[in-house]
């Protein structure tokens, strides 16, 4: 029996897409580096995550007020069908959608220790992270499996990671460069899936 790519996502802990494998234009990927880019997007440090339970952190989010989050390239390229789309097959057909949207900056020495995004809303299926650059060292996104695998990513730019909400998983430092990203979280409308 052939796995669908849920069940590969649980398995593996993780879906890794290179550009040319994402859902996204050259246009679009250059529509979402400027929507979110430094020099027009405020961004605030913040020294403790949002994410799981004290989840500390030294990272810089894109400070959004809640119309940023339905500014138009994110519902076309974020929010539209193409990627909502490619979601859907990716979680087996289930109804999904791009719940949270926002963008992550590191700085030398930013990271984001161990946590769970699903501790923060249970409805969220997968987690996306969606490199913007790259000429950083450091900054490895490490995931940690159910089954006692941790598995080190360093994630070219211009890529798509996806993994279940419900795997723990941190940011090791930066420790040259910045890092820059846009991370999207997936809500499961049918249901929660654990």
């Amino acid at each position: 029996m052939q796995k669908n790519n849920f069940d590969l996502l649980k398995q593996n802990g993780f879906l890794l897409f290179s550009k040319d494998e994402t859902p996204f234009t050259e246009e679009e990927w250059e529509q979402l580096i400027d929507a979110f880019s430094p020099d027009k997007k405020p961004y605030v440090e913040r020294r403790i995550s949002t994410t799981g339970k004290s989840a500390f952190a030294t990272v810089y989010h894109a400070k959004l007020q809640e119309e940023d989050y339905r500014c138009d390239i994110i519902e076309k390229v974020i929010g539209g069908p193409k990627f909502t789309n490619f979601l859907r097959h990716i979680c087996a057909g289930r109804h999904v959608e791009a719940s949270r949207v926002q963008s992550h900056i590191y700085p030398e020495t930013g990271y984001i220790a161990k946590h769970i995004d699903a501790e923060l809303e249970s409805y969220f299926i997968c987690s996306c992270v969606i490199t913007l650059n790259d000429g950083y060292e450091g900054g490895e996104f490490v995931l940690y499996h159910p089954n006692g695998t941790t598995m080190s990513l360093k994630l070219p730019k211009h890529a798509l990671l996806i993994t279940p909400s419900w795997y723990s998983h941190e940011v090791k430092p930066v420790t040259k460069g910045t890092r820059h990203t846009m991370l999207a979280f997936i809500r499961n409308l049918d249901e929660q899936v654990h």
